[in-house]
């Protein structure tokens, strides 16, 4: 999975409109890993010539490679954060554990393949990303697992603000953090606006399949409380 990373304050057609499309296509040519985007936004956080810093640094990573139930994936990772940071690769080793825990197994699968892939996509292209999100309501996404993602990260675009990962950990649930950390580290194809509105499709019939399964459940409790009267405005939505 590659990553552009754009200036702060700037959606794809800002940073066109500013420096030309031959510096956007200048700068998607130098996408980074999503490891290594894990990696600089911990050093934005951190200075890494500081031993104690240094250390919450590695912390972090680690934590989030620990969420990979791949342990050959997760051990060439550990090798590249050594490249990355030179830290000695067995200590590194000797730090990770590869032991998902039983509640991000459960997360892990309860997500579905166009919510995991759009996510993919999203973080991968900002200039698909700034598209999509124009397109998106709130309530094509509602209930859906990921949904408190794909809302803090709207909420960046709509701010003209360039999303922060690790600014995402105060406002998400750790599991959802987690997930979200495993689907950036994948590998994937490159994405296309297509693909991305074929995710969004999908995504909204099952949401709306979800909301009008919830709905009809309620009208069995309305005829015990005998409140008939109730019962139209929940067919009309």
């Amino acid at each position: 999975l590659k990553i552009m990373v754009l200036p702060q304050g700037h959606d794809p057609d800002s940073f066109i409109t500013k420096n030309g499309a031959e510096k956007f296509l200048s700068l998607a040519k130098n996408s980074i890993t999503g490891l290594k985007f894990l990696i600089d936004m911990q050093l934005k956080e951190y200075r890494k010539d500081i031993p104690e810093e240094k250390v919450k640094i590695v912390r972090e990573i680690i934590k989030e490679i620990e969420n990979i139930p791949d342990a050959i994936l997760g051990s060439e990772y550990i090798k590249q954060i050594g490249e990355y940071l030179g830290i000695d690769e067995n200590l590194l080793r000797a730090t990770a554990k590869y032991k998902p825990s039983e509640e991000k197994q459960v997360v892990q699968n309860s997500f579905l393949t166009a919510e995991k892939r759009l996510l993919q996509i999203i973080f991968t292209d900002s200039q698909i990303a700034s598209s999509l999100f124009k397109e998106i309501s709130p309530a094509d996404l509602q209930g859906i697992k990921s949904e408190p993602i794909f809302t803090t990260f709207q909420d960046y675009f709509q701010n003209g603000k360039t999303p922060d990962f690790f600014k995402f950990k105060k406002k998400i649930e750790p599991a959802l953090l987690s997930f979200l950390s495993e689907v950036l580290l994948e590998e994937s194809n490159p994405p296309t606006i297509e693909e991305a509105r074929d995710c969004l499709s999908s995504l909204r019939q099952i949401s709306l399949t979800n909301q009008l399964t919830r709905l009809k459940s309620q009208i069995p409790s309305l005829v015990k409380r005998k409140e008939l009267d109730k019962i139209p405005s929940i067919q009309k939505k």
